[in-house]
C-alpha cells in the first residue's frame, strides 16, 4: 500500500516536471518569436517612420533642376541649355529660344547633340521672302584663279572638285561634313596624319576659301546651332588668315521629288538656311555667292536631269557651277 502511494507520488512529480519543461519550451519559443518579430518590425518600419517625419516637416525650400552651363559635345564647344540667339535678316529678327542639349550626307537629324533629350520644335517668327544678295557678276577668270583656293564642303563639293579641272585647288571636302564636324572629324590626310578641316587649314597656305555647307544640317532641331557653328567657322578662317577672301556659297536646291519625299531635306528649309548664310556674310564682311541660280530650274528646284539622285550634281551641272564662280569674283 505504501509502495503504491509512493509510486503514485513519483508519477505525479514526473508529470509536473514534464509539464514544467513543456511550459518552459513554449515560453522560450514564444519569447524568441516575439523578439524576432520586434526586431523585424524595427528593421522594416523604422526607415518609413523617418520618411514620414520628413514629409511632415514644413518644406521651406524649393529644389530647382537647372540646365545652366550644361555643355553639349559638338566639336568641344559649350552650348547653354537655355540660350537665346537673335538673327536679323533684312531688318527683321528671327528669335530662337532653345532648351536642350547632336554625318552622312543625310545625317545630322540623328546626331544632335546631342547632343540627349528630345527638344520641342523651336518658335521662329515669320520672315518675309527676299532675294538673297550675292556677289555681283564680274569678268570671267581663268582656272588658275583657284590655284590658291580651298573648297570646304560635303559630298556635293567632292563631286564638284572631281568633275572640274581645278587641279591645283585644295578640296577639303568629305561626305556628310557639317559645320560642327569641320572642327572634330579627322578626314584630311596631311603628311600621313589625319586632321580635321580646321586643323588642316592651319597647316595650309591659301588666299581664298569657298564654303558650301548646310544641306545635312537642315535636319537639325535648332537653327541657332547651325548659325553659331557656321559663324564660328568663318571666325576661325579669318583668324588663321585675316587676308583670305572668303566666299559663302548658297546651299544648292534638291529636286522636287527629293524635296517632297525626303524626311528633312526640303527646298523650303534650304531657302531658309540660305537666308541665314546671307546674314552671316553681311555680319562677317565676307562674300555670299548665290550659286543656286546657276543650276536651279525656274521653280527654284534642281532639274530632274541635274543629278542622278536629285541631290548630287552630274558633271554638266558641276561645270555650270564652276562657270558661275568664274564670273563672280572679287
Amino acid at each position: 500500500m505504501i509502495n503504491q502511494k509512493y509510486t503514485q507520488k513519483k508519477s505525479k512529480r514526473r508529470k509536473k516536471r514534464r509539464l514544467k519543461r513543456k511550459i518552459k519550451r513554449m515560453l522560450l519559443i514564444t519569447g524568441t518569436f516575439l523578439l524576432f518579430s520586434l526586431l523585424f518590425s524595427i528593421v522594416i518600419f523604422l526607415p518609413y517612420q523617418g520618411d514620414a517625419q520628413h514629409l511632415q516637416e514644413p518644406n521651406n525650400k524649393t529644389t530647382v533642376s537647372s540646365c545652366e552651363n550644361t555643355t553639349i559635345s559638338l566639336d568641344d564647344e559649350e552650348h547653354s541649355c537655355e540660350s537665346t540667339t537673335t538673327v536679323s535678316l533684312n531688318n527683321e529678327e528671327i528669335s530662337q529660344d532653345t532648351e536642350s542639349s547632336q554625318s552622312s550626307d543625310e545625317p545630322s537629324q540623328k546626331n544632335e547633340p546631342s547632343q540627349n533629350t528630345e527638344p520641342s520644335q523651336e518658335n521662329t517668327t515669320a520672315v518675309k521672302e527676299t532675294i538673297p544678295e550675292t556677289t555681283p557678276s564680274s569678268l570671267p577668270v581663268e582656272n588658275d584663279y583657284f590655284n590658291d583656293a580651298v573648297f570646304i564642303g560635303d559630298s556635293r563639293t567632292e563631286g564638284f572638285c572631281m568633275y572640274t579641272d581645278l587641279a591645283n585647288a585644295k578640296a577639303y571636302a568629305h561626305k556628310g561634313l557639317t559645320v560642327d564636324t569641320v572642327f572634330t572629324d579627322p578626314v584630311i590626310n596631311i603628311n600621313g596624319s589625319k586632321l580635321s578641316i580646321v586643323e588642316a587649314l592651319r597647316q595650309t597656305s591659301f588666299q581664298k576659301v569657298y564654303i558650301m555647307l548646310g544641306v545635312n544640317e537642315t535636319g537639325w532641331a535648332y537653327n541657332s546651332i547651325f548659325i553659331e557653328k557656321y559663324t564660328k567657322l568663318v571666325d576661325e578662317i579669318q583668324t588663321i588668315n585675316p587676308n583670305a577672301i572668303i566666299y559663302l556659297q548658297s546651299i544648292l536646291p534638291v529636286s522636287n521629288e527629293v524635296s517632297s519625299t525626303h524626311d528633312y531635306i526640303k527646298n523650303e528649309k534650304i531657302n531658309e538656311y540660305n537666308r541665314f548664310i546671307v546674314q552671316i556674310a553681311k555680319e562677317k564682311n565676307v562674300h555670299y555667292l548665290n550659286v543656286a541660280e546657276a543650276v536651279a530650274s525656274p521653280n527654284g528646284a534642281l532639274p530632274d536631269d541635274a543629278a542622278v539622285d536629285g541631290i548630287h550634281l552630274k558633271k554638266e551641272y558641276c561645270e555650270k557651277w564652276l562657270e558661275y564662280l568664274k564670273k563672280h569674283t572679287i
